[in-house]
């Protein structure tokens, strides 16, 4: 594809009468784009006043490697034998052109993901691959009709994913209400109802399965981080208690939401990932010539992350105390050698346990004084919350 413009407007007006049949054709119309032009990113927005009964809405276009003015025609000559709201005022728009410091300060913002932006890409990717071109058996209802519904909890967990959920019915029916019975975080029993819905009927049925497998997976990940909490509580000789932390053994592409769970169950985050934190393992130590020259690089990288080394015995411990570590993980060490660690550490270091983590094994860890307990089975083996959305007769 040869890139002409970066990024692609079409402004238009609505019927604020018309905004439901207008929403659904128009991401219908995107969706299909994206499927014939894999990688395409599509947008609808609108402005929030409206007007005299109308609304002025947007869409926009971007791809990785830029619209070519053939691409640009395409969606034009779609538009109008998709019978779209017209007239179409299309402008279009280049990327300024940055020094190469700048650029590599842009690239750090836009590949450093927030929460919020890993939200929008979790729902636009979910929806997308479950609705492709449209959803074919939400069509046999009739596109105006509204319903009622709720979700209730099948089994007992804590409650996460509220907003991944919402955005899901939300990016389908903007006018939805969804009014949430379970606070986030809070405890959900068996047979209770979580929310209730009002929304367009075939926005709905379209949102369901994406929105409860968001809501099933993080209530599930919350769940199990509450249970690693609640097993280790008081256990600690530590005056700064003992953290539950999760890994970066997260699923594909899940990595924020999974990680806010935990938060949301009461764990902690380790390093987001690879830019957001060191961790020097065995092969980094081989590879830089042993610990003390590894934590020097680590220093002179003033990347302005955190910096720990992972050590695999008394020895290295030792080693990596005297070459100024700060953050240390004690892998795969036994009970006795962890009580022998934190007393040979003194406070020095932050001490996290890394290995063989249970729900049977973490009491005991708890109780040798370490700070940090790192478990992977938060985020990796994960058992969904069983939950499920009713139609109200």
């Amino acid at each position: 594809m040869t890139a002409d413009v970066d990024v692609l407007c079409v402004y238009f007006k609505v019927d604020a009468a018309q905004h439901g049949g207008c929403a659904e054709r128009l991401h219908q119309f995107q969706g299909a784009l994206r499927t014939s032009f894999p990688g395409l990113q599509c947008e609808l927005l609108q402005r929030p006043e409206v007007t005299a009964g109308v609304e002025t809405w947007m869409e926009s276009y971007r791809h990785p490697d830029g619209l070519s003015t053939a691409l640009i025609d395409v969606i034009a000559q779609s538009a109008v034998a998709s019978d779209l709201p017209s007239p179409r005022h299309t402008e279009r728009f280049v990327a300024l052109r940055c020094s190469s410091v700048e650029t590599k300060k842009i690239m750090s913002t836009l590949f450093n993901e927030t929460l919020e932006q890993a939200l929008q890409r979790n729902v636009r990717d979910a929806l997308l691959e479950d609705t492709g071109r449209g959803d074919w058996t939400a069509q046999l209802v009739p596109a105006s009709r509204c319903v009622s519904g709720h979700v209730v909890a099948k089994e007992a967990g804590v409650m996460c994913g509220q907003a991944w959920f919402s955005a899901c019915v939300l990016e389908l029916d903007a006018s939805a209400v969804i009014t949430w019975l379970v606070a986030e975080g809070a405890a959900m029993t068996a047979g209770s109802q979580v929310c209730r819905i009002h929304a367009n009927a075939r926005a709905l049925l379209s949102a369901e399965r994406p929105g409860l497998n968001f809501l099933q997976m993080l209530s599930g990940v919350a769940t199990v981080t509450r249970s690693y909490v609640d097993a280790i509580a008081g256990l600690s000789p530590n005056p700064k208690g003992c953290a539950v932390l999760d890994t970066r053994k997260t699923l594909p592409g899940l990595r924020q939401a999974q990680k806010y769970a935990v938060r949301v169950g009461g764990g902690h985050n380790q390093r987001m990932a690879l830019w957001d934190g060191i961790l020097i393992k065995e092969n980094h130590i081989a590879a830089a010539g042993g610990i003390a020259q590894a934590l020097q690089a680590a220093t002179e990288l003033n990347a302005g992350v955190s910096v720990q080394i992972e050590v695999e015995d008394l020895l290295e411990l030792e080693i990596a105390l005297a070459a100024g570590a700060r953050s240390v993980m004690i892998d795969d060490f036994s009970l006795a050698d962890m009580h022998s660690a934190y007393a040979l550490n003194a406070g020095r270091a932050v001490l996290e346990v890394s290995g063989g983590v249970d729900l049977q094994t973490i009491r005991s860890y708890a109780t040798t004084g370490v700070d940090r307990i790192s478990v992977g089975k938060l985020t990796k083996d994960v058992h969904a919350i069983d939950l499920s959305l009713r139609i109200d007769p």
